[in-house]
């Protein structure tokens, strides 16, 4: 027999092939009984240890459960705002208006919608504001210009008046004054800024409220199912109930009337940058009631508002926003100041 060292590469892996299968023959097949008995043995002694550590585990899962919990809770109130206010009773406090949104000019029987101008003049060729007295009224035409949810609108009244109509707003006027007489109708919300006249005094008439001035700049606001407010920003008004020959109420600038749900006329002082920003492309709300502002914003991005929390319908806040951006982002500034939780939900805003 040939010694080891003299083997080749081939007969060498040979020889190890035939003693391995040699081992694997002659080798004792393993207890698998007695093997699971040992491992039994020696385990035996480490089950109850490791009870205590998985019940650890389950106490510091409960707590960061109901951490999440009070994170989700924070973070995305509606979860649980719908399921508490959805079977209280809720409140429409604006509907969606699916017509058409234009600005519309009427005039007798003709009727125009304008294009994307921003203003519109009627002034007078002449010099004179005003028309003779002894004109017939009937060929006098009265004007009416509407303004759409989402638009606002700049009107040159025949005086040289000018009158800017927020959202949802008519004003109504004569195609030309009379002599000693200034009159115009508003439905909505406008800020004036009237033309002096010592001889025509100019008055503002809406269905619950009159406002007489010579001369002056104030925002008057008469939305239907709202109260009528008048905010004086320069000069001097007198505020009156329509068919009042007196005025029930003289206001200085900085200053501000409405009508209560009592029929009382009140006066207080506010501040008049805040009520007038809306000329400027802002809203801006200062301790305003949460309902006028969701209403502010259903009439300029035309969606209704519907109060499903109405405890909150009166809460007071300050707010402030660009109009020219999308809703989301005042929607999300309202949702930060985490008195109310608001969602849109297809055409309207919901309150929860």
């Amino acid at each position: 027999m040939k010694d080891i060292d003299e083997l080749s590469e081939e007969e060498k892996q040979l020889r190890a092939l035939v003693q391995m299968n040699h081992r694997r023959v002659h080798a004792s097949r393993p207890d698998v009984d007695e093997a699971w008995s040992e491992f039994q043995r020696n385990h035996a002694g480490r089950q109850k240890p490791r009870r205590r550590f998985s019940l650890w585990h389950m106490s510091a899962a409960a707590l960061i459960g109901a951490a999440a919990m009070l994170v989700v809770v924070f973070l995305f109130p509606s979860l649980f705002y719908k399921a508490d206010r959805q079977a209280a009773s809720s409140f429409v406090a604006l509907q969606y208006d699916q017509t058409p949104q234009h600005v519309k000019w009427e005039q007798d029987d003709e009727t125009m919608n304008l294009g994307a101008g921003d203003s519109l003049s009627f002034l007078a060729v002449k010099s004179s504001p005003t028309i003779a007295a002894d004109t017939h009224v009937s060929e006098v035409k009265t004007q009416r210009l509407s303004t759409p949810r989402g638009m606002d609108f700049k009107v040159t009244l025949p005086d040289g008046s000018e009158v800017w109509l927020n959202a949802e707003s008519t004003i109504e006027f004569p195609a030309a004054f009379r002599d000693g007489l200034r009159q115009v109708y508003l439905q909505g919300e406008a800020y004036f800024k009237v033309a002096h006249c010592e001889d025509a005094p100019f008055i503002v008439m809406s269905d619950r409220m009159n406002v007489r001035v010579l001369g002056t700049s104030f925002n008057f606001r008469s939305y239907d199912a709202e109260a009528p407010h008048v905010a004086l920003v320069e000069g001097k008004v007198e505020v009156m109930r329509p068919g009042d020959t007196q005025p029930d109420a003289i206001l200085q600038p900085g200053e501000e009337a409405w009508l209560g749900d009592d029929g009382a006329l009140h006066v207080q002082e506010v501040d008049t940058y805040a009520i007038t920003q809306w000329v400027n492309g802002f809203f801006y709300f200062h301790n305003e009631p949460l309902v006028e502002v969701l209403r502010a914003l259903g009439r300029w991005y035309n969606y209704g508002v519907i109060f499903h929390n109405t405890d909150v319908m009166h809460q007071k806040i300050h707010f402030s926003a660009l109009r020219n951006d999308h809703i989301g982002v005042a929607i999300e500034s309202l949702n930060r100041l985490r008195h109310v939780y608001v969602q849109i939900e297809g055409d309207n805003l919901v309150v929860y």
